[in-house]
């Protein structure tokens, strides 16, 4: 038998929701929040696409964080 397992995190954040979510779809932001980032600043990495919203693109490789895309598909 599969076991189940949840994982959860909160954060508060002194900000309104709308100013939040710009940051967070607009992947030119991401690195200035992700922690990916600071565990890997040697990564390479490109936007492709729009900078933020639906069908931004964000491509990334590294020797820590290896290779791999990011793209959103809804807002």
């Amino acid at each position: 038998m599969a076991r189940r397992f949840t994982i959860s995190a909160s954060a508060i954040f002194h900000a309104t929701p709308a100013r939040v979510f710009s940051v967070v779809q607009d992947l030119t932001r991401w690195n200035d929040w992700s922690p990916f980032f600071a565990e890997d600043p040697q990564v390479h990495f490109g936007i492709l696409g729009p900078k933020a919203g639906l069908g931004a693109v964000y491509d990334w490789e590294g020797k820590r964080s290896g290779k791999g895309r990011m793209e959103i598909v809804e807002v």
